[in-house]
């Protein structure tokens, strides 16, 4: 979703020792449908930072998900969104059963990638809410840099070197997984942030890849991304909104109604009442078109909450603050926490001086300003993350076959974007899931059924797919067709 310093060492450079330990068990997991499923449990000890002889030991948990095929094709890992971990994927009964159309091919290398289960990366704020966090963004910027400095005070006590956490170490981690997996080639499938860190694995170890899916792709240079996509969104919505009847006469023009909002709540912030979230104690929330501009930026691309956000702005509009404040309890959290390593991955990736020079011009014209990049901007300057030693800027060509995927709805990894990164691919392919947004493309039956017609056999059977038609919530009143809690 930056900057700092300087290249420690290059990509040839001497590294401290790799990993130490490397434990395993075999155990045996249970899906929804009662399947069971034989599992190799286990975690791998590797350097906190590779750059630096006298670096700490962290581990990564792993789970191998084992194949119910006959003859089992390539391993797949999956590299999850978010950085997050995905080992728990593997007991959870219904998480499970998803992976089971995999399983028929191959074996599931499922990695939680580092830091993301270790709660001393996790910094919780012990002070109290700021005022005006959602109304202005000067004052979250201020209280996020604040955040960021006893943040980090916190994880030197502890003898956390933060640094280590870049996109290149957890690489390094699937690679040091492979080899101690004794694993020749894999393939991957990477969602979010995990494309990011597929795109990555492609340009070091290309020869360790044999097929890559990339679905929502986050490209090497695209870790800051561009106001005007989420500008562009608004548009889109517009046009579906246009094409539904009764919201046409309700709302007349959505776009307007997104400035009127805007305008309105930046002019007069309104108050609601949430539950703090590390407490539970009722709190009052000053909310201004910060606050709006930060709840739309995340789920204004997700296909669950699309539907009711013509309702949730139309709401605003007419003084109602009922579904305002379910969003912000959703949201609040983002003033109370920093993930140490979730925010050098952000901040180390970066941006080229021309990407970040147009982001500015941008989110000078935009409505919503620059909160796309929020808060990784606000930050970049006083976070020590090392820029990775190589060229993020740099367009990345590559002869492993991919296959990208994209929602027609997401614009935090846009069409034009993947469309943009796929130029480099000499051999890929790129579907299209119509009406799915970020959170969505994975779960489509028919984009599974092509994902894993490329998996095995290197092609495809169609370039899109669909979610069906998108039904949005009426802005008064309720709906047979779709639902929402934020109506409940």
């Amino acid at each position: 979703m930056l900057t700092l310093a300087f290249i420690i060492c290059s990509i040839h450079g001497s590294y401290a020792q790799e990993a130490t330990d490397f434990q395993k068990r075999d155990t045996v997991v249970i899906s929804s449908e009662e399947i069971k499923i034989s599992a190799e449990l286990g975690k791998l000890t590797v350097p906190e930072n590779r750059h630096r002889p006298e670096s700490r030991m962290i581990n990564v948990d792993f789970v191998v998900l084992k194949s119910l095929a006959a003859k089992p094709g390539t391993p797949l890992i999956y590299l999850e969104g978010g950085g997050s971990g995905c080992t728990w994927q593997a007991y959870d009964p219904d998480r499970l059963s998803d992976w089971i159309p995999y399983l028929k091919q191959s074996d599931v290398i499922l990695v939680d990638q580092r830091g993301t289960t270790d709660p001393d990366l996790l910094w919780i704020l012990d002070g109290a809410y700021p005022e005006n966090f959602l109304v202005s963004d000067q004052v979250a910027a201020n209280h996020w840099r604040n955040m960021a400095g006893r943040a980090l005070a916190s994880f030197a006590e502890k003898g956390i070197d933060v640094t280590g956490y870049t996109v290149v170490e957890t690489a390094r981690d699937i690679d040091a997984l492979r080899k101690a997996l004794a694993i020749d080639t894999y393939s991957i499938l990477g969602f979010s942030f995990g494309t990011h860190l597929g795109l990555t694995l492609i340009k070091l170890y290309p020869h360790q890849v044999k097929r890559a899916v990339l679905a929502g792709t986050d490209g090497l240079g695209n870790a800051f991304n561009f106001p005007s996509d989420l500008d562009a969104q608004v548009l889109k919505i517009a046009k579906l909104v246009d094409g539904n009847e009764q919201l046409r006469k309700d709302i007349l023009d959505f776009n307007q109604l997104v400035t009127r909002v805007m305008k309105k709540l930046e002019q007069q912030p309104v108050t609601v009442n949430i539950k703090n979230p590390l407490t539970g104690d009722p709190m009052d929330v000053s909310v201004g078109a910060f606050g709006l501009s930060l709840v739309l930026r995340l789920d204004i691309d997700d296909a669950t909450d699309i539907p009711v956000i013509p309702r949730l702005l139309y709401s605003i509009d007419h003084g109602d603050y009922t579904m305002l404040q379910w969003f912000v309890q959703k949201r609040v959290v983002f003033a109370f926490a920093i993930p140490g390593n979730g925010l050098t991955q952000g901040i180390a990736s970066g941006a080229s001086q021309e990407r970040s020079i147009k982001i500015e011009a941008e989110a000078a014209k935009s409505v919503f300003k620059n909160i796309v990049n929020f808060p990784f901007w606000d930050v970049k300057d006083v976070w020590p993350a090392s820029r990775p030693e190589i060229d993020f800027a740099a367009p990345l060509k590559s002869d492993v076959p991919t296959l990208f995927v994209s929602g027609d709805l997401d614009c935090r990894t846009p069409v034009s974007q993947t469309q943009e990164i796929k130029q480099g691919f000499s051999k890929s392919y790129h579907l299209i899931v119509k009406n799915a947004g970020h959170e969505q493309m994975l779960g489509n039956a028919d984009a599974v059924k092509e994902i894993l017609t490329f998996l095995s056999q290197g092609k495809l059977n169609t370039n899109t797919t669909s979610n069906g038609a998108l039904h949005f919530m009426p802005v008064e009143g309720t709906s047979d067709v779709v639902s929402h809690p934020a109506v409940e």
